[in-house]
């Protein structure tokens, strides 16, 4: 080693400089791939099965037979959640532990699913409604 002429101090700041390096985005990625996938399946059944299409028709009137006491509590309280007050309070809270743990793109990526979410509802559907 006598040609080397480094000291420690030089030794260590040669090469580490911080990288910055993207997070592993493979996974998420492949899990919306999944879900487009399983939505292009869903809709090429239905869309062109005519006896998955029975069978959706008729899961869909039963469902909307049950008249349990159950079902109905459990199916109140579901809803209940959704009222503008809590809707704003779960939202906010969702929101402020975002930030707390130092996330301010999670908190704005919540706050935009949050406001979006129920007006990309209202104008998809329209648009995925069936003659009757």
């Amino acid at each position: 080693m006598a040609g080397h002429a480094f000291t420690a101090p030089s030794l260590a700041s040669h090469g580490s400089k911080p990288s910055r390096e993207l997070p592993d985005l493979w996974r998420p990625l492949g899990v919306a791939a999944a879900c487009l996938l399983g939505l292009a399946l869903v809709w090429l059944a239905l869309d062109q099965s005519a006896t998955v299409k029975m069978k959706d028709a008729v899961l869909l009137h039963d469902l909307t037979r049950w008249n349990s006491p159950s079902v109905e509590s459990w199916g109140s309280s579901l809803l209940h959640l959704l009222e503008p007050l809590l809707f704003t309070i779960w939202a906010a809270a969702l929101i402020l532990v975002a930030l707390a743990r130092g996330k301010p793109r999670l908190a704005l990526a919540v706050a935009a699913v949050l406001v979006l979410a129920p007006v990309s509802a209202d104008r998809l559907k329209p648009l995925l409604s069936l003659p009757h």
